[in-house]
């Protein structure tokens, strides 16, 4: 089953890796806690230079299926967003296919909402920047094209 995600995609180990385990930790050095290996372009193949250790919450966000949204030129995943300001993801997503980014960003966490808000402070510098702009249309703006919901 994992064939069409992997093999059938092209994505291989290198052929130092693939003779040496002692090559791959050389270049990987030990595994921390709490994290596992994950390749930073998911098209390209187990190397030293598209590998890092990462933890489970960073892979979640390099997924080939991660839907992200653009905010001052920057691509940030849509959960995070979502985090951010307080709404659970599929809340975020209604809002911005009924008004735009602007608008999902600007209503905020919903009145009876459960969750904290949280946000990286530079996830927080970037939104504010963002809402200082105008928005190019006049209106609200940069609304996704037609998908399924996605974290």
């Amino acid at each position: 089953p994992s064939w069409p995600r992997y093999g059938g995609r092209g994505i291989a180990v290198c052929d130092r890796w693939r003779s040496s385990f002692a090559n791959f930790y050389a270049d990987m050095g030990p595994r921390p806690e709490n994290h596992s290996i994950e390749r930073i372009n998911n098209d390209g193949p187990y190397s030293p230079e598209n590998c890092r250790w990462a933890t489970r919450a960073d892979q979640m966000r390099n997924l080939s299926t991660t839907a992200f949204v653009e905010l001052c030129g920057t691509k940030v995943p849509r959960v995070d967003v979502a985090r951010a300001i307080g709404v659970d993801a599929v809340t975020f997503y209604q809002r911005l296919r009924r008004k735009g980014l602007r608008y999902a960003i600007m209503l905020g966490p919903s009145p009876h909402a459960e969750r904290t808000p949280y946000c990286a402070p530079a996830l927080r510098a970037l939104i504010d920047r963002f809402l200082s702009e105008p928005s190019r249309s006049g209106r609200s703006s940069e609304r996704p094209s037609p998908e399924a919901p996605r974290g």
